[in-house]
C-alpha cells in the first residue's frame, strides 16, 4: 500500500466546497424548471428554450473560462470569489422569484445565466486545483474520491430536503429556506477551502497550450473525435431523466410527495 502524503484533514478541507457546489447544482438544473412552471405560470416551451440557450451558451464559455483561469492563474483566488458571488447571487434571484415588474421569463433566463456561470467559474477551476495539487497518481485518485465523494452526498442532501421542507410548508417557502441552508454550508466550506488552498503548492505550472479554438479542432480530429462523440452521446442521455424526472413523477405517476424519494434512488 502506498505512503499518502497528503492529510485526510486537507483532502476534506478542499473537498468540502464541492458540497454546497451540488446543492446549488442540483435545485438550479432539476427544481427550478418545474418551480417556474408550477408557481410563475411559465410555460414549457418557454422554459425549454431558455434553457436550451443557456446551455448552448455553456458550451462555447466553458472552454473560454478554463482557458482564461490557466492564462490568469495568479488570479485563481479572485476568479474563485467572483464565481461564487455570481452563482449565490443568481441562485438567491431565482430561488426567491420575480421581484418588481420584471416577467418571470426574462427574470428566469438572467438568473439561470449567472447563476450557470458562476458555477462553472467554481468548480472548473476547484477541478483544475485537485489535479494539479500532487503529480502522484495514487493521490490524485484519493483527491478526486474524496471531492466525488462530497459532490454525491450534496446531491442526496438538496434532492431530500425540498420534499421534506415541503412537508410543512410552501414551495416558495421551502426554496427560500434552501437559500438559507446553502449560504450556510457555502461560508463554512469555503472557509476550509481558503484556508487549505494557502498551503497547495500545484505541482505543475499550468500554461494554456492551445486557444478554444484550436481546441475544438482537436476534439473533431480522427483520432479524438469518436471519443468525445461518444462521451457526448452519454451525457446527453444522462441530461433528459435528470431534468425531466421531477415532470415525470409529478404528472405521470402523481407522485410529488415522493419526488425526494425518486430523486435520492436516481442518484
Amino acid at each position: 500500500m502506498q505512503q499518502s502524503s497528503i492529510r485526510r484533514t486537507h483532502l476534506f478541507q478542499y473537498s468540502l466546497l464541492a458540497l454546497p457546489l451540488a446543492f446549488a447544482g442540483l435545485p438550479l438544473y432539476i427544481h427550478m424548471p418545474d418551480f417556474y412552471v408550477a408557481n410563475f405560470g411559465l410555460g414549457l416551451s418557454a422554459i425549454g428554450s431558455v434553457l436550451l440557450l443557456v446551455r448552448l451558451f455553456d458550451a462555447f464559455q466553458d472552454p473560454l473560462i478554463g482557458y482564461l483561469s490557466d492564462q490568469f492563474a495568479n488570479l485563481r483566488q479572485q476568479i474563485l470569489i467572483i464565481g461564487l458571488a455570481a452563482l449565490s447571487l443568481g441562485l438567491f434571484a431565482l430561488f426567491w422569484g420575480p421581484q418588481w415588474t420584471i416577467p418571470a421569463i426574462i427574470w428566469f433566463g438572467i438568473s439561470m445565466l449567472l447563476a450557470t456561470s458562476g458555477f462553472s467559474l467554481v468548480v472548473i477551476n476547484i477541478n483544475m486545483i485537485g489535479g494539479f495539487w500532487s503529480a502522484n497518481q495514487y493521490e490524485r485518485t484519493r483527491i478526486a474520491t474524496w471531492r466525488e465523494s462530497l459532490t454525491l452526498l450534496g446531491l442526496l442532501t438538496a434532492s431530500i430536503l425540498p420534499s421534506i421542507l415541503m412537508a410543512y410548508y410552501s414551495a416558495t417557502a421551502a426554496f427560500k429556506l434552501m437559500s438559507l441552508v446553502y449560504v450556510l454550508l457555502v461560508l463554512i466550506a469555503g472557509a476550509m477551502f481558503w484556508h487549505n488552498l494557502a498551503r497547495v503548492k500545484l505541482k505543475q505550472h499550468v500554461k494554456p497550450v492551445v486557444m478554444p479554438v484550436k481546441a475544438l479542432m482537436l476534439l473533431l480530429s480522427d483520432k479524438q473525435g469518436l471519443f468525445f462523440f461518444i462521451y457526448l452521446l452519454v451525457q446527453l442521455a444522462a441530461s433528459f431523466p435528470a431534468v425531466l424526472v421531477i415532470f415525470f413523477v409529478r404528472d405521470y405517476l402523481q407522485a410529488e410527495s415522493y419526488t425526494g424519494l425518486f430523486l435520492c434512488l436516481y442518484f
